[in-house]
């Protein structure tokens, strides 16, 4: 855990658990919630519409065309946390 805490802290990532009040009220809602996440930017109550997708390192095929597919069809706008 300590490499992932360095690496995000070069990269101005923060990271926010379940017991912090700043972690998305949406997410607390969803089955088999994640304990905690790493972010850029500014988490803003404002966001409740928003959409996260969470990915991997090593996508599948599939994986990869349909997440072309959802983005070629959804009007979003996107944040990258990959390094």
């Amino acid at each position: 855990m300590d490499e992932e805490l360095a690496a995000a802290d070069r990269v101005g990532a923060r990271l926010v658990t379940v017991l912090d009040e700043d972690y998305p009220a949406n997410l607390r809602m969803i089955g088999n919630l994640p304990p905690f996440l790493f972010h850029l930017g500014e988490l803003d109550r404002r966001d409740a519409r928003s959409i996260a997708v969470v990915g991997t390192r090593e996508a599948s095929e599939e994986g990869t065309r349909r997440a072309a597919r959802m983005a070629s069809v959804w009007p979003w706008s996107t944040a990258s946390s990959s390094s």
